[in-house]
């Protein structure tokens, strides 16, 4: 576990923050719209949908981690307090793009 925690101390958080930016929104993609390649247009309308909505819910989460970074940065405030107000961001209109989806394939059946 020491081994762990020196590893941390080595990580340079004013890199690892930053490059969250672009690694959470590709991590949200890859997990809502179930495919690697954000640039990859299916064929079959029910994929469209899934792509369309992995590709706003990493919109939404690279928001969140804009708004994270700069209450870190520049705001100066304590790690909790942006991590609390980023994923709040992100639970609130992620949840949001859920419902929105729900009721589009609700109509749609």
């Amino acid at each position: 576990m020491t081994g762990l925690l020196k590893l941390l101390d080595l990580i340079n958080m004013d890199v690892v923050y930053p490059a969250s930016i672009l690694f959470m929104p590709y991590l949200t993609f890859i997990f809502c719209a179930e495919q690697v390649n954000p640039f990859f247009r299916p064929n079959t309308p029910s994929r469209m949908l899934r792509l369309q909505f992995g590709k706003r819910m990493a919109f939404t989460m690279f928001l969140a981690t804009v708004i994270t970074n700069i209450l870190l940065q520049l705001a100066d405030t304590g790690p909790v307090v942006a991590f609390s107000v980023g994923g709040a961001f992100f639970v609130v209109v992620g949840l949001y793009l859920s419902i929105r989806r729900l009721i589009l394939l609700k109509t749609l059946a």
